[in-house]
């Protein structure tokens, strides 16, 4: 075929034959399991393989609405993917659009744009995946606990238990619990509640908030609680610590 250029973009689906798809500086391999996206003012031309002429349908659709901006296509060069006739969606939307050429209906103009838009949403999700780095390697789990344990400062004062916090991370209680001591040098719960009554001093000494809710606000779920826990990390009542106006 001759060197050509359209106003409108195109889509080539082919069903059989081998060949090449041509722009002035690219060049695409043609066969029965390619698709092509061509967009308008794209100088191209098709060639056959000798003894395999190619066989394909080709779907034309202008630059109007909805297709002003073609997101996940390049403008200057058509766009080839391969293996598309695993994609029964994007094989059943082209048979709908030839179905809806011989038998047209009231609404079929609407019907094809929509299926035009299903398709190349079908064919640009196809090209995203192809283009997309590797998946990386599933987070080991003292990846997991040491993440956990970096966000503490932020996340202590969570109504959390161990087993609440392993299933969350994903990891055993009995793994959880190893991992934590090796990354922290303590069990789980004696960390927690040191960080929840370092939070409770600072906001002992810096507010007038009532010791109630202090306590609430560390995450602790009654006075008594809070109490117990303070005093066993400082040796006095929370009380005694804010009158006395300064910790050790």
């Amino acid at each position: 075929m001759d060197w050509t250029r359209h106003d409108y973009w195109k889509v080539l689906l082919v069903v059989d034959g081998h060949g090449q798809l041509l722009t002035q500086t690219t060049q695409g391999i043609l066969h029965r399991s390619v698709v092509a996206v061509v967009p308008a003012g794209c100088d191209h031309r098709l060639s056959d393989t000798e003894g395999q002429p190619l066989t394909l349908y080709i779907l034309c659709f202008d630059s109007r609405p909805p297709f002003t901006s073609l997101e996940g296509f390049a403008n200057d060069r058509p766009t080839l993917l391969t293996n598309l006739r695993t994609e029964t969606s994007a094989l059943d939307t082209m048979r709908h659009l030839l179905l809806e050429q011989v038998y047209p209906s009231l609404g079929s103009d609407l019907r094809k744009t929509g299926a035009v838009c299903l398709l190349l949403a079908d064919i640009a999700n196809r090209e995203s995946a192809a283009k997309s780095p590797q998946a990386p390697a599933p987070p080991t789990a003292t990846h997991k606990v040491r993440d956990y344990v970096s966000n503490l400062a932020t996340t202590f004062c969570r109504s959390d238990t161990l087993d609440t916090v392993a299933h969350r991370t994903g990891v055993s209680r009995r793994r959880f619990t190893q991992l934590f001591r090796e990354i922290t040098g303590r069990a789980w719960h004696p960390y927690i509640q040191e960080r929840r009554v370092e939070h409770a001093k600072r906001l002992l000494q810096s507010t007038d908030r009532p010791i109630l809710a202090i306590a609430f606000e560390c995450g602790f779920e009654d006075a008594s609680t809070f109490y117990r826990a303070f005093k066993k990390v400082t040796g006095e009542s929370p009380l005694a610590w804010r009158q006395r106006g300064s910790g050790p």
